[in-house]
């Protein structure tokens, strides 16, 4: 945020902070969308001239199904921000079968990749990285080489943990889909850590990727049964929230008194329900905007030592 409020000429910014964001920006090559532009951003004419001039964004699923998510289309609406002005191309793409890449991708036709990441290495990894690449969402320790653009996933959890106790809530339920994804478990640990110590009772309805009729059916039998709750957690993907409304209201309890916060992909989504949730966007737009900045900062300076960059998630909905 205190980026943002430089790069917008915030009055309320000391001169001395907004002083160091912009060396920082200087020293990275950064230029705010908008006033961006192949020079700027420390490429010569040259660059503009280099092979195809051409960049695939890829989704390492062989289901078309992946391409036409929420979440796929706001990445990809950011990474085009950064790419079409400049008037580079971009290729949206998926596996052709699991193990094989796409022959834009084999064949080289292409000057970088903006890899989707996924929690299963089921990709050829060590093909990719003979292009400039860059892991979009990697949120894995033992992530591939190479630069990764992600969310901060703890700040996430501790945000919404910071709501609860401002609404001095103390009985909540953590509602996870996928027991073993990376990133919903980075925002559960924050969250339960964040609540240590303050007399929170934390309840978890957890499953293993099964299908959405269990999650259902384990969250109708928590809600009948736990009146006192006041709160739930919801770290990951859009149905679960639309269930959750509708297992309240088949129970008999009004929505509009317990505070449920998403951290879905999807605030459009969210914002259709009655009562708002409070949402945690993990700002996509913005990661796909980075991720491109940060593939073309490779092209020009491709010795340099891997980077990551993670941006911090804001809050939609009142607080």
């Amino acid at each position: 945020m205190t980026v943002y409020r430089v790069i917008n000429q915030d009055p309320k910014v000391s001169p001395q902070t907004a002083a160091a964001v912009q060396q920082a920006m200087r020293n990275l090559n950064f230029i705010p969308a908008g006033r961006r532009n192949a020079k700027g951003l420390g490429f010569d004419d040259s660059f503009l001239e280099i092979k195809h001039r051409r960049f695939a964004f890829l989704i390492p699923d062989i289901n078309v199904a992946a391409l036409q998510t929420p979440l796929t289309g706001r990445l990809l609406h950011g990474i085009d921000t950064v790419l079409a002005p400049r008037g580079l191309d971009l290729s949206l793409t998926r596996l052709p079968a699991k193990g094989q890449l796409p022959d834009l991708i084999t064949k080289r036709n292409v000057d970088g990749v903006i890899v989707r990441s996924n929690l299963k290495d089921d990709y050829p990894v060590a093909k990719l990285q003979s292009l400039p690449c860059v892991w979009l969402m990697e949120s894995r320790e033992q992530a591939p080489a190479g630069d990764i653009v992600h969310t901060d996933d703890a700040a996430i959890g501790h945000i919404a943990a910071q709501i609860l106790l401002k609404r001095e809530i103390r009985d909540v339920a953590v509602i996870n889909e996928c027991e073993g994804h990376d990133s919903y478990m980075k925002r559960i640990n924050a969250f339960t850590s964040a609540l240590q110590g303050t007399g929170a009772k934390i309840h978890r309805i957890e499953a293993d990727n099964e299908k959405i009729d269990h999650m259902v059916a384990l969250i109708k039998e928590f809600v009948s049964k736990n009146s006192k709750t006041q709160a739930f957690f919801l770290p990951g993907t859009m149905p679960i929230l639309n269930r959750l409304h509708q297992a309240l209201i088949s129970s008999g309890r009004d929505p509009s008194k317990a505070t449920v916060i998403s951290a879905s992909y999807d605030p459009e989504v969210t914002d259709s329900i009655r009562p708002k949730p409070i949402h945690v966007d993990s700002l996509p737009e913005e990661l796909g905007e980075a991720a491109a900045e940060l593939l073309l900062w490779r092209l020009s300076h491709p010795n340099a030592a891997d980077r990551r960059i993670s941006l911090t998630p804001r809050v939609i909905g009142k607080p």
